[in-house]
């Protein structure tokens, strides 16, 4: 279809290539004849008729038989558009979902037909942010230049943050047409982000872009994107599409960037190294990316590094890496790497260290804090014995820091440093220890009237003073004679100084003795930097001075070869130095130079550091499973240990239980023998004269009296004299259990090697003070409850009739009417009166029985408890240990290659600054 059609079917302004009038009227009156004429034949003309009624009662408003007219379209091509016509025809009506499905059922056509349905149903979603952005994404994809999409879509995405989505459609409109303000927008988008913008293929896009059209733009760009990604996630994929372009476009874009920004790639190396990737995530960047880049860059320092490193990653990976035509030797002197790199990435590696608790070697730290932490000069003072070297330290601090007497003198090399808390350290065969002044005094002091010998010892002293916020002084025993020159310990530590200043004496200025140390030392340290100073130039008459440093000069000129300036000091008189070139001499530093060497200084330390890392991390694995092997030697001695205390105190208890219950018996025997007597005595009083039918009643009330006085007078004293009894046995038997259990926690303490035992002793006093009470209150609650002895019809006086009336003497009779009245009151009558006070009793006491367990338990609660306590303390202890060693194994793999990492850029680092450049041979 031609373009002109289509844009009068998206105006629907078709029906004018048909009716030939403006009157909308009019023109439907014309098609309407047209139309009528057409039906018979059905021409693709009555289509168009059909077609252009339908547009026509569109602009009028009549939407219903808009629709109707273009139902009625069977021509293919109009019979398309005539759909999306009938959906406009909807929308206008309200029936939006009916609108929905037709355009959505919309499925051949024309590219700008399925453009114009992407923004009918854009306007239709417009409450959906969900389907807007899809309609969106199809338009951008479809053609984001047709009429105002770019404007809408990129209204929606910065509207709903859709950043990268933005992202790209700006790049798609720049490389279109390029201004600096939709270049703007890029940065603004990656700024308000609030998450990270993934690279994706638009990063790579954009460096080819700027690459063709804006040089300087390019250089920002790059800077900005490398800074951005840098601590994200997605900085590998920021690499891989940094390299796109470069490895797939123009190799010029990589000498360039190169070129212009080195510090991006030094960042992203030390990024790479850094921990947060594993090595086959790295392994394709370095082995190609970066083999690629030391190819394109220039010689410089980046070039060097990069070339270090490839050849510190062929050394790791000998087999699995070819690389060649790497020399450093032709490489210019200057690294890329400063003493702040360096002490990022130690920190880095020493704080990764400490995170895992992975033990770091103490000595390399030490040293490597000491080259890196600060960058005051370190100077060394020499000179021979007796030249002052100590009062000049002395005076410079404005401290008595050394002895600084003529007799005796250092013996071993200290170095003085600034703290805020007084320290001295001792270096002794790699291990450090802290001792005291006055320790370090008694260590390094000789006297060489008397030959002391010297030591090789290394001394390390902190002291809060001003001068040393400036600068590190680093003194050093006086050289003497010859034979005592050569064992000299200065010649062992020349590398603890940046320069060195050498103290000679007025008095005897430049010895045969000093002139070879000197030369020592510059055999050692060809690059050191050595200044002198005169000392004691007060000893010399005025007019000498002068004379004194002319000649001193000279010779020491001759001998060394170069210009050199003896400056002029007095130790006893600070007035007379010349103070600034004094403070010139001690605190001026050239600092690159300086940097360098301590960088050279330091990497053996750093790699003795790496190197120790396996050792300490297997020291702890075995560490961590000796510790787990004894927690559960611990919990399983103190599992017996609780077991055993319970075994113990139920052995206890029953115990004690036991007695009570016999004493509970016994009590019963004693009522049972007690009430008997007396019951005895009533049967005894039985005779022939003896009513038999009025005694019961005497009896009953007789009988229930004794009951009772015995109860109060007799049985309740008597049970609380045994109880007292029981108590006091108890109370006695209890200390020995305190006892035995003190020993028990003891032997606990022990196993769990607790600093202290839990002393406190069962509370018999409060077990005493609980069921005291409880007793006696149990003994008020004790009432006689009246005994019926008799039946209210006498049972007896029935049984003894039918006696008498057997056989029939009286005198007989009433003789077994006593024996047998006697006999029913000694067997059946006693024993159930027995039975029934000694129950009023003895279930009182029985029931005591609960009372007495809960007493126990309670009084054994808080030694059970501690005893529960810390067998699950022991429990807990060992699961943590045992989750601690799992933890280690489990990351075991991991720690290893991330310390392999750090040894790859420890082995860079020693190739980039052992590697001297040599001269090229033509």
């Amino acid at each position: 279809m031609e373009k002109q059609i289509e844009e009068t079917l998206i105006e629907k302004q078709f029906y004018r290539q048909v009716a030939d009038t403006n009157d909308s009227l009019e023109a439907i009156r014309s098609l309407s004849l047209m139309a009528n004429k057409m039906y018979s034949n059905k021409s693709e003309t009555l289509d168009e008729i059909l077609y252009s009624q339908g547009e026509l009662y569109f602009q009028l408003g009549d939407y219903e038989a808009a629709i109707y007219k273009w139902g009625k379209v069977s021509n293919h091509e109009l019979g398309l558009w005539a759909p999306k016509n009938s959906a406009d025809a909807y929308m206008c009506l309200g029936d939006l979902q009916k609108a929905e499905a037709i355009y959505t059922s919309i499925g051949e056509g024309s590219v700008t037909l399925k453009k114009e349905v992407l923004l009918s149903l854009y306007e239709l979603y417009v409450a959906d942010i969900n389907k807007v952005r899809q309609t969106v994404d199809k338009l951008v994809h479809l053609d984001w230049q047709y009429k105002n999409v770019y404007q809408m879509a990129l209204h929606f995405y910065e509207e709903h943050r859709e950043y990268l989505s933005a992202f790209a459609l700006v790049l798609d409109k720049l490389e279109v047409q390029y201004d600096d303000d939709t270049l703007s927008r890029i940065k603004t988008y990656f700024t308000e982000s609030s998450e990270t913008i993934k690279p994706v293929f638009s990063a790579a896009r954009l460096l080819k872009l700027l690459w063709r059209e804006d040089r300087q733009q390019l250089v920002n760009y790059f800077q900005f994107l490398n800074d951005y990604y840098l601590q994200t996630d997605y900085f590998i994929h920021w690499l891989n599409h940094l390299f796109t372009p470069i490895n797939e476009v123009d190799a010029k874009l990589g000498v360039y960037l190169l070129t212009e920004k080195p510090e991006c790639f030094e960042k992203n190396l030390e990024r790479l190294f850094s921990g947060a990737f594993k090595i086959k995530e790295i392994r394709h960047i370095i082995e190609y990316q970066f083999s690629e880049y030391y190819q394109l860059a220039p010689n410089t320092s980046l070039k060097r590094a990069l070339g270090a490193l490839l050849l510190a990653w062929k050394k790791r990976f000998p087999n699995d890496f070819m690389v060649s035509g790497i020399d450093l030797n032709f490489l210019p002197e200057e690294r890329m790497y400063k003493l702040s790199t360096m002490q990022e990435f130690y920190q880095n590696v020493v704080g990764w260290m400490n995170r895992i608790d992975v033990k770091v070697d103490g000595y390399s730290s030490w040293w490597m804090d000491y080259y890196l932490n600060n960058d005051k000069k370190k100077l060394m003072v020499s000179g021979s014995f007796s030249n002052g070297k100590s009062s000049f330290i002395n005076s410079i601090v404005g401290y008595p820091i050394l002895n600084a007497d003529h007799l005796p003198t250092t013996s071993a090399v200290t170095i003085l440093d600034h703290g805020e808390v007084e320290c001295v350290t001792e270096f002794r065969n790699q291990n450090l220890q802290v001792i005291t002044m006055e320790e370090l005094r008694a260590k390094t002091t000789i006297n060489h009237a008397a030959h002391g010998s010297l030591s090789s010892h290394l001394y390390h002293i902190d002291k809060d003073l001003d001068a040393l916020k400036q600068i590190t002084l680093i003194d050093t025993p006086g050289f003497n004679d010859e034979k005592q020159n050569e064992q000299n310990p200065t010649f062992d530590f020349l590398h603890l100084a940046d320069e060195m200043l050498f103290i000679l004496s007025a008095e005897t200025p430049f010895k045969k003795t000093e002139k070879e140390a000197i030369e020592k030392i510059l055999e050692l340290r060809p690059n050191l930097q050595i200044s002198f100073l005169l000392n004691k130039f007060d000893y010399l008459d005025e007019e000498e001075v002068e004379d004194t440093l002319e000649d001193l000069e000279r010779r020491l000129s001759k001998t060394f070869q170069r210009d050199i300036t003896v400056i002029p000091y007095s130790s006893s008189y600070p007035e007379l130095n010349d103070g600034k070139k004094v403070n010139h001499l001690l605190f001026k530093a050239e600092h690159l130079a300086i940097e360098q060497e301590r960088m050279e200084k330091l990497l053996p330390y750093l790699g003795e550091l790496l190197a120790k890392f396996d050792v300490n991390l297997e020291e702890k694995e075995k560490e961590l499973n000796r510790l787990l092997l004894l927690k559960k030697r611990e919990g399983d001695k103190l599992k017996e240990l609780e077991d055993s205390f319970v075994r113990y105190k139920n052995t206890v208890v029953s115990n004690i239980i036991q007695k009570y219950l016999s004493f509970s018996s016994s009590m019963h025997s004693f009522i049972k023998g007690r009430i008997q007597e007396r019951l005895v005595k009533y049967s005894n009083g039985i005779s022939q004269e003896t009513d038999l039918n009025k005694v019961y009643q005497y009896l009953d009330k007789e009988i229930n009296q004794e009951l009772k006085q015995l109860l109060e007078e007799m049985f309740q004293p008597q049970i609380s004299h045994l109880f007292s009894y029981w108590i006091s046995d108890v109370s006695k038997h209890l200390l020995t259990v305190s006892k035995d259990i003190a020993h028990m926690k003891i032997e606990l303490a022990d196993v769990r090697s607790l600093p202290e035992v839990e002393q406190q002793a069962l509370s018999t006093g409060e077990f005493n003070e609980r069921i005291i009470p409880e007793f006696k209150a149990l003994m008020e609650d004790i009432e006689y409850t009246h005994i019926d002895t008799f039946k209210s019809i006498n049972p007896v006086q029935s049984f003894l009739t039918g006696v008498g009336k057997l056989f029939g003497n009286k005198s007989q009779i009433a003789t077994d009417k006593v024996n047998q009245f006697k006999h029913q009151l000694e067997t059946k009558l006693f024993d159930e009166v027995i039975e029934k006070f000694g129950y009023q009793i003895t279930k009182a006491i029985a029931k005591f029985d609960t009372n007495i367990r809960t007493n126990f338990d309670q009084l054994f609660e808080d030694t059970q408890t501690y005893f529960r306590h810390n067998r699950d303390e022991s429990n807990q202890q060992t699961i943590k240990q045992a989750m601690e060693l799992k933890e280690l194994l489990d990351s075991k793999e991991g720690y290893i290659e991330r310390v392999t990492l750090y040894k790859i850029r420890y082995e860079q680092l020693r190739v980039d600054y052992t590697t001297k450049q040599r001269e090229l041979v033509r």
